[in-house]
């Protein structure tokens, strides 16, 4: 028997319970006892709250009715809870609450991130894109994982996905189409590889990142992935760094770990409706303005960037231009809106200006 014809069959027995219980209570009272207050003793059984102030129970039958009806009401209560459990378990009628509450979560102003798979890596990519604002959410397979990362962090947009093979259905949930990029971190490079395959399927355009454990399967992946990242080759990288420039190594750590505000080296890429096309770097005065330095500026050549690494006052801002800068997020976000069209400079500037 199906949970659901199961609590029907359930919730049909108690009110054949509330039926008998009010016709035992009319029969068995005094004379006088009408069938609203017959009915009110059954509820007053059935929810064990008693009865022992309207003076029922006075009579030897009227005790051992009452004695009766209790324990069918204990009996039916059990079931009916049972029951229960099994159609909410059986309909995962929570999991679809869950993920019409997630939907409604994901409301991005800008293209967002998804990150598919939750093992060593992810979550402190997770703790990254919160501290930083990074517009993004996550598909676990484990609800243990997903469990702990909801009382970590109560803002985390995430679903769950029970099996290993990704349907249509989940990436609809997490707006595949309009996403910037995926990072796969599923805990194995083969799936990884097969996730991948099935996310070029569902958009073709969307920019694969993963992490990559066996660096025999790394040639492979990488012809797949837009970028593979191996955890062992960036450790010893980071060992090497801070064998030869210490200092700079720590300069990005004090940054990275601030307490006081969040800072980054972030890129912010200029649309043709930003009011900075054409704009001079001098004119901006970034660093004045928003507390900014230019580190760098990509110019689209083709089909790659090019690199200006000193850029210089008079340098002029163009459309497609990418703009690498250091500061704090939010006022880095305030640029990221005017170099989107969102916001004019003017606005930016003016509000800039008056916190000064």
């Amino acid at each position: 028997m199906g949970s659901k014809r199961q609590l029907l069959v359930v919730l049909s027995g108690v009110l054949l319970v509330i039926i008998l219980g009010s016709i035992g209570y009319k029969l068995v009272a005094e004379a006088g006892m009408s069938w609203i207050d017959s009915f009110y003793h059954t509820l007053l059984t059935i929810t064990s709250i008693g009865y022992t102030d309207t003076g029922y129970g006075n009579t030897p039958v009227q005790k051992i009715f009452g004695v009766i009806f209790m324990a069918m009401s204990l009996i039916s209560l059990s079931i009916t809870g049972a029951a229960f459990v099994a159609f909410f378990t059986e309909t995962k009628i929570h999991k679809k609450v869950w993920e019409i509450m997630m939907a409604r979560k994901m409301k991005y102003k800008r293209s967002h991130m998804v990150l598919i798979g939750v093992n060593k890596v992810a979550p402190y990519i997770i703790t990254e894109f919160l501290r930083t604002k990074t517009p993004f959410c996550v598909i676990s397979q484990d609800e243990e994982v997903i469990a702990n990362l909801i009382k970590e962090h109560k803002d985390l947009i995430i679903f769950h996905h029970p099996s290993k093979h990704f349907t249509e259905k989940i990436f609809e949930q997490v707006q595949l189409k309009n996403a910037d990029k995926v990072i796969l971190d599923l805990g194995n490079d083969e799936i990884n590889y097969i996730t991948s395959d099935l996310v070029r399927e569902y958009n073709p355009d969307i920019k694969l990142l993963a992490v990559g454990d066996d660096m025999t399967y790394m040639p492979v992946m990488s012809k797949r992935m837009n970028h593979v990242v191996n955890p062992h080759n960036m450790c010893a990288m980071r060992l090497a760094s801070l064998a030869k420039r210490p200092a700079v190594v720590n300069h990005l750590d004090r940054m990275l770990y601030k307490k006081d505000g969040v800072y980054r080296i972030e890129e912010v890429e200029v649309t043709k409706k930003s009011t900075m096309v054409n704009m001079t770097l001098q004119e901006l005065d970034l660093p004045h303005n928003l507390k900014l330095c230019v580190v760098e500026l990509m110019s689209p050549v083709d089909d790659h960037f090019e690199s200006n690494f000193l850029p210089l006052p008079e340098d002029t801002i163009e459309q497609g231009m990418k703009l690498c800068v250091q500061g704090e997020v939010e006022n880095i976000e305030l640029l990221r809106d005017v170099a989107d069209g969102t916001k004019s400079w003017r606005e930016i500037n003016k509000g800039a200006s008056s916190s000064v």
